[in-house]
């Protein structure tokens, strides 16, 4: 193998190399200094100018053969062993993180956007009166299952024997029938307790609808996009038609002064008792006056009740839309998709508690009203988030726009500074350039086309 000789330029020491590595860096065995590998062998030393004439000289003993010095050779350097080196070398500096501006699209009429926020935030009062109702009636439900099944106790004492006015002639002994029902729910000994439950739930029902329409009137101002002011006045429509439905339907039964009761909207626990195991006829269409027209028209009264929250679910998804907001997008997709599955659920529940008494269809039973419970407590709180981050997100552009006036962005306006940011943004970004970029979701480019026409 041919070897090319050279010195270090620094402290003069001898060197060999591989002539095939010729240009290559190495590093000096004897003192570490980096250096390049010459093209060529370099003489070991000069030669003299004008040799001296030979002279006599004594007679020394010739020197042995001159042998490799396994010091001579050059360490050859490997590019990436020297990098990672000289980068664990360096001392780590700590790593700034980028500054991330947000940027708002133009927000035409703050003042009216921040009437709609204020709005849903009396809408977001309304859910959690919603939450209470739905709280105490499952409360009502608890109690009747620690004090086990009651039937014939409950008709003797409560259906016949409560307040009984004096018969007249000829006619039959008047009958409570809504306390009946709720004494089958809770047993007799809990009966009173029952009563007043479910009296505070329909009276927060009521206080939950106006609260509600209060905060519908507040957002009748909202920019009309996506037909929102349209789903603002059909929202209010469809408050006014629940308070009227649940007064008659429900206060007005409870506190006695109808003695009627539209028994599978009344009751719907009633599929579920021991009471319906193995009867020739269901319960509840027992004791309806007319059972197949009770049950259509508790179908019609589930889908007013439904119609709101799923109206109100669309006017988030509208916001959304206005605001090219894909956070709030998404929250009101996904409230319109609970709102169909709690509805189909208790669709469901209606239509099979008619078909049969057997045990097995009672544990059907049984689980498709628990689903429905359950579906209904993540819708409340799935709305409480829905509104909180929409009023969110319209707090932060009315924000910006008290603080600019009418403004594109929230950010700097000043060119300089703004240059300043972006060279530093630049410098921050060096580091990250294998973090993906955030897509924008399905949504959004699903209306990219009304966008631009926009």
């Amino acid at each position: 193998m041919d070897l090319i000789s050279f010195r270090c330029p620094s402290c003069n020491q001898g060197l060999k190399a591989p002539a095939d590595k010729a240009g290559r860096k190495v590093r000096c065995t004897k003192c570490g200094t980096e250096l390049t590998i010459p093209m060529s062998q370099a003489p070991a030393s000069p030669p003299p100018p004008n040799p001296a004439p030979p002279t006599a000289a004594p007679f020394t003993a010739p020197a042995p053969k001159e042998q490799a010095d396994p010091a001579s050779y050059a360490f050859l350097l490997d590019p990436a062993e020297e990098a990672a080196k000289a980068k664990t070398e360096q001392p780590a500096e700590k790593k700034r993180a980028p500054k991330i501006k947000r940027r708002f699209r133009m927000l035409q009429e703050p003042e009216q956007w921040a009437k709609t926020r204020l709005g849903l935030g009396v809408v977001l009062l309304s859910v959690y009166f919603w939450a209470g109702a739905f709280g105490l009636q499952g409360l009502v439900l608890i109690l009747g299952i620690t004090q086990g099944p009651e039937y014939g106790g409950v008709a003797e004492k409560i259906l016949v024997s409560e307040d009984p006015p004096e018969p007249e002639p000829g006619q039959p002994e008047r009958v409570s029938l809504p306390g009946f029902l709720v004494g089958l729910i809770s047993g007799y000994s809990l009966y009173a307790v029952a009563k007043v439950l479910l009296i505070l739930a329909s009276a927060l029902t009521l206080a939950q609808g106006g609260i509600a329409f209060a905060g519908y009137s507040a957002c009748q101002g909202i920019p009309d996009r996506y037909g929102t002011q349209g789903q603002v006045r059909a929202l209010m429509i469809l408050t006014i038609t629940n308070m009227a439905l649940n007064f008659i339907f429900k206060l007005l039964p409870l506190t006695g002064i109808l003695n009627y009761a539209l028994v599978p909207w009344f009751t719907p626990e009633l599929c579920i008792l021991d009471a319906n195991t193995e009867r020739a006829m269901p319960i509840h269409v027992f004791w309806s006056v007319s059972g197949f027209w009770e049950m259509l028209l508790t179908i019609l009264v589930m889908s007013t009740y439904y119609a709101q929250p799923l109206l109100l679910s669309v006017l988030i998804w509208s916001i959304g839309l206005s605001l090219r907001e894909p956070p709030v997008e998404e929250a009101g997709f996904g409230l319109i998709e609970i709102t169909f599955g709690v509805a189909f659920t208790l669709l469901a529940y209606y239509l099979l508690s008619v078909t049969g008494t057997s045990p097995v269809l009672l544990i059907l039973l049984r689980v498709g009203f628990g689903l429905w419970n359950l579906f209904t407590a993540i819708l409340i709180v799935r709305f409480i988030m829905g509104i909180g981050k929409t009023r969110e997100t319209i707090f932060l552009y009315v924000q910006a726009a008290e603080e600019e006036g009418v403004v594109k962005r929230l950010g700097l306006d000043d060119g300089e500074e703004e240059d300043e940011e972006e060279h530093e943004n630049e410098q921050d970004e060096e580091g990250d350039e294998d973090e993906p970029p955030r897509r924008p979701s399905r949504r959004s480019r699903r209306f990219k086309e009304d966008d631009e026409d926009d």
